[in-house]
């Protein structure tokens, strides 16, 4: 099983989050999964999550995660690149 997950919080306390989600991209560009999450009466933290199955990836295998959403009418992106690991 592969788990991805983050939390997103606001750094103004008059601000709210009206959405998050997350990508899972292999290291050839492939999307594996997303999910995303709007949020009717916003939110000062969200904690988006993705549980997939393994499939081909093995440990050491390189993916890219990406947090996206939007806050207060502006849009977020962050990427990070991972190596999956056996716990």
């Amino acid at each position: 099983m592969i788990v991805l997950s983050c939390t997103v919080t606001t750094n103004d306390s008059s601000s709210s989050i009206d959405g998050a989600g997350l990508i899972l991209n292999s290291n050839s560009g492939i999307i594996l999964a997303s999910t995303y999450n709007e949020l009717s009466n916003g939110s000062k933290a969200v904690s988006p999550s993705l549980n997939i199955p393994r499939g081909s990836l093995q440990a050491g295998a390189t993916v890219m995660g990406v947090v996206t959403g939007e806050a207060e009418g502006d849009h977020f992106f962050f990427e990070q690149e991972l190596v999956i690991e056996d716990c």
